[in-house]
């Protein structure tokens, strides 16, 4: 059944299901990437980054859904594919949605301060999965947690099975006065049919993403996975920080069991005085306040290590710098310089191998959404 026949099938259902009337939305993010390396030359120019197409409905208390498919790279995968049952505390949920493992990962791509995620979160944590969703809310904090298996958007025959959860505590979540604190860890157990593989994109996407310079290549006989994770974050009035640690251990059946971490530190100013929304687990829309949108200046330091024994899928340090306009509510501007550092990888691009890659990325992006 084509994916898009799902939603063709959910719209005369709602009146039966006693479903809320359906919003739609959409995103459109278009970009230009211009990269400056010493030895690679992907393809830069003009990209769509993303052509998100969405319709959601939600009671209050009640039930709800979301459907959300990208379109940018010439076919259909959802992002977001669910129904879901929410109450004043907790949440039930059943279909395609992020695994609850990361900060910026539970952050939405259009709600990014930067343009891309940080490189350690790209590349050890899960987009979507299929799965059951628990959510419970407690008078300072929220446990999210996931059974899932694979993505619909993958057309593998693997059925791995895992399980995740999260745990945020909010000491202080006073108007724009916010101190989140989080931990979050998964278990996965690998199918037989399935080698897992980590790679990271340069903190941009040339060449529509495909670009890597860090790839460890698949790596065979791994019965399981174990991921680990820890977030701060805070907020005083226009000032907001993050960062994040994350490490993934593989469990290989008859092999060394290597593990790869990485980390970042972010941190972003409006000069216009906004404060980011928060909602208890991630931040959110920043609505400019002036006639003339709201101004933001951001800076961002990672590492990741995709190196350990014989595999060697490189090292990579990233320096991000930004300058955002929020014209609207519905429309922002990005521009975003990376200075960028891979090496001692065994990888290799078209049969050329990435040794010491140093890189310069501009990064201009437009937004639409509504």
């Amino acid at each position: 059944m084509p994916r898009f026949a799902l939603l063709l099938l959910l719209f005369p259902a709602l009146p039966a299901l006693a479903l809320p009337p359906p919003e739609f939305g959409a995103r459109v993010q278009l970009e230009h990437i211009d990269y400056d390396g010493d030895r690679q030359s992907p393809r830069d120019g003009f990209f769509w980054r993303a052509i998100r197409l969405s319709m959601t409905g939600q009671g209050n208390p009640g039930w709800g859904y979301k459907v959300e498919y990208d379109v940018a790279y010439g076919h259909a995968d959802a992002e977001n594919l669910y129904l879901r049952y929410m109450n004043a505390r907790h949440e039930l949920s059943l279909g395609e949605r992020k695994v609850p493992l990361g900060l910026s990962r539970l952050t939405s791509a259009g709600r990014l301060t930067l343009a891309e995620r940080p490189a350690p979160i790209e590349s050890l944590t899960d987009s979507t999965r299929f799965g059951l969703w628990y959510a419970r809310d407690f008078e300072q904090g929220l446990l999210q947690t996931m059974l899932y298996s694979r993505s619909i958007n993958d057309s593998g025959n693997a059925r791995p099975l895992g399980l995740a959860a999260r745990l945020v505590f909010n000491p202080l979540h006073d108007g724009d006065r916010i101190v989140h604190l989080a931990t979050a860890a998964a278990y996965e157990d690998i199918d037989r049919r399935a080698d897992p593989s980590y790679s990271a994109r340069p903190e941009a996407r040339p060449d529509r993403g495909r670009f890597r310079l860090l790839n460890t290549g698949s790596i065979e006989d791994v019965a399981n996975t174990f991921s680990g994770g820890l977030e701060a974050a805070f907020q005083v009035g226009a000032l907001t920080t993050q960062a994040e640690y994350i490490r993934v251990q593989l469990d290989r059946r008859r092999a060394g069991n290597p593990s790869f971490d990485g980390w970042y530190l972010e941190s972003s100013y409006r000069l216009t005085g906004e404060p980011m929304a928060y909602d208890g687990s991630s931040f959110r829309d920043l609505i400019p306040r002036g006639p003339y949108g709201a101004w933001e200046v951001a800076a961002r330091y990672s590492r990741l290590d995709l190196n350990d024994g014989a595999i060697r899928g490189g090292r990579q340090d990233a320096v991000t710098l930004a300058l955002n306009w929020y014209a609207t509510e519905r429309l922002r501007f990005y521009a975003n310089l990376v200075d960028l550092r891979a090496r001692g990888g065994d990888v290799e691009i078209d049969g050329v191998p990435v040794g010491r890659e140093s890189a310069r990325i501009v990064v201009l992006r437009t937004q639409i959404g509504f």
